[in-house]
């Protein structure tokens, strides 16, 4: 038996480096690694920008990723590397590499390593751990949770989000990680991604069984511990700090301003001439193309707005131009929360916004942000018939489309389209276009779409909101009527005006 276990682990760690396939983990990328090597490698997160070392020994069969350059796929992973970022695996019960927990069951039992991998699977660790360039990075963590939904429930007094069809939820002060992603739905056999504060200047992004069925938060708590404790035998860096959890800032509200007044752009959308016309729903409506090719939508919006700009046609800007606003003052919501995640901590030094006279103040917090925050979208027309064409009634639109009638509210009546999402018809044509996310939970962003003398207007918003609809869309067209310097009508085939 000996000999067939020495026997197991030669064959592994000798196979080609191009082939490092790691057990039990999804590979394949050149920057994956496979050994059983427990020569240590060095590595050094120093960033470029970065006034500190930071610094890990690693034995070499628990490196499974490296963010290094590596143009052979043969070439073995050095003794010295630099790197951002680096992957680890590892198994309960000791913190054995997982390369070598597998290959000795595998030997074990005769069986394939793939085979090992799966019976070992409720063990194993899969540990990213990034260099930490930003004092605040904890903070900002939190405010990236914010901005998804906030649930009511609770689980196990967890903070609980919802990211489409994630659940995400958040540690406090007793809790040794600081947060964990999960899929909506159960298995006992899926991972959860937890975040786990190494120390001051490492994090990891780990994953391992999810939590709520195997013994819920403490069972988190003590896979958490124990997996800090393993990476810090491989560095110093755990000595000079102690790890802290701070409050949950997301639901923290604090007086911020939300109305002064911001330095503009003026901006023409229209058409690319090198680009435009080598796109098939162009080519298909020449003589449609001839009448708008040369019209634009001249506008004043706030400098800080996204636009899209064409090479061969500088003076206009040709996909689009979008911003988000607050809902329901239709004022710029870009600065204020800007001003919000510097307040709460939640920016690099380097990210402090710029003074401005402030003219209106209100209480808000990262998590109210992100619910009353509504994007307004401006693109170049798209040739488009009627949608409803000889069908008169959004019954008989529906027909070919899944009925969804719990989903129906105001005059939209609801149905599921082939690309998954739930399509709301309205009595007729002058009614804008709603669509919104299959999941019924209230998660994901709904979009509204209709048209201004032939320009489409795409507006983003929280499912929640699709009640508001008519006062989002005043709001959307006040904004516009107020924004734009000149509009040139493009004809629509069936007329589409608000």
């Amino acid at each position: 038996m000996r000999f067939a276990v020495c026997l197991s682990l030669a064959v592994i760690a000798n196979a080609p480096a191009r082939a490092d396939v790691i057990p039990g983990m999804a590979s394949g990328t050149s920057s994956d690694y496979f050994s059983l090597d427990s020569s240590p490698v060095h590595v050094d997160f120093t960033q470029a920008k970065s006034r500190w070392k930071v610094e890990l020994n690693i034995p070499r069969k628990y490196i499974v990723f490296a963010n290094i350059p590596r143009q052979n796929p043969r070439t073995p992973l050095p003794d010295n590397i630099a790197t951002n970022h680096i992957n680890i695996a590892f198994s309960d019960p000791d913190g054995e590499a997982w390369n070598e927990v597998v290959a000795k069951r595998a030997a074990d039992l005769g069986i394939a390593p793939e085979f090992a991998a799966k019976q070992l699977r409720p063990q194993q660790y899969i540990v990213r751990l990034n260099v930490v360039t930003n004092p605040n990075r904890r903070a900002a963590h939190q405010a990236g949770i914010a901005m998804h939904e906030r649930q009511r429930d609770r689980y196990q007094g967890l903070i609980h989000y919802k990211f489409i069809s994630n659940d995400i939820y958040v540690g406090d002060e007793s809790d040794d990680f600081e947060s964990i992603s999960c899929f909506g739905q159960l298995n006992p056999i899926y991972f959860c991604t937890y975040t786990i504060e190494i120390s001051s200047d490492i994090v990891a992004s780990a994953s391992f069984l999810d939590f709520r069925l195997h013994g819920g938060r403490a069972y988190a708590n003590k896979r958490a511990n124990f997996l800090r404790e393993v990476v810090c035998r491989f560095t110093d860096e755990c000595k000079k700090s102690s790890v802290r959890l701070s409050r949950f800032i997301g639901d923290q509200k604090i007086r911020v301003c939300t109305k002064y007044e911001l330095p503009s752009k003026e901006v023409a959308i229209g058409f690319s001439r090198n680009i435009t016309p080598n796109m098939p729903i162009y080519n298909t409506r020449p003589e449609w193309f001839e009448e708008v090719k040369d019209l634009f939508w001249r506008l004043r919006i706030p400098s800080h707005f996204s636009t899209s700009r064409s090479f061969d046609r500088p003076d206009i800007t040709v996909a689009e131009a979008s911003g988000f606003f607050l809902y329901p003052q239709f004022v710029p919501s870009a600065p204020i929360s800007a001003r919000l995640r510097w307040e709460l901590g939640a920016s690099a030094p380097s990210e402090e916004p710029p003074p401005r006279e402030c003219t209106e103040y209100m209480e808000l917090s990262l998590e109210e942000m992100a619910e009353r925050d509504i994007q307004i979208k401006l693109t170049a027309p798209v040739h488009r018939s009627s949608e409803y064409g000889s069908l008169s009634t959004p019954q008989q639109k529906c027909a070919g489309q899944t009925r969804v009638p719990e989903r129906d509210f105001d005059v939209f009546i609801a149905c599921k389209t082939d690309s998954g999402s739930v399509r709301f018809w309205g009595p007729d044509e002058t009614y804008p276009r709603l669509s919104c996310p299959i999941f019924s939970s209230g998660s994901g962003n709904c979009t509204l779409a209709y048209e201004r003398d032939g320009w489409p207007v795409w507006i983003s918003f929280r499912e929640v909101r699709k009640s508001d609809w008519r006062t989002i869309l005043e709001g959307a067209n006040a904004f516009l009527d107020k924004a734009t310097i000149s509009r040139d009508v493009i004809r629509i085939q069936a007329g589409r005006k608000l």
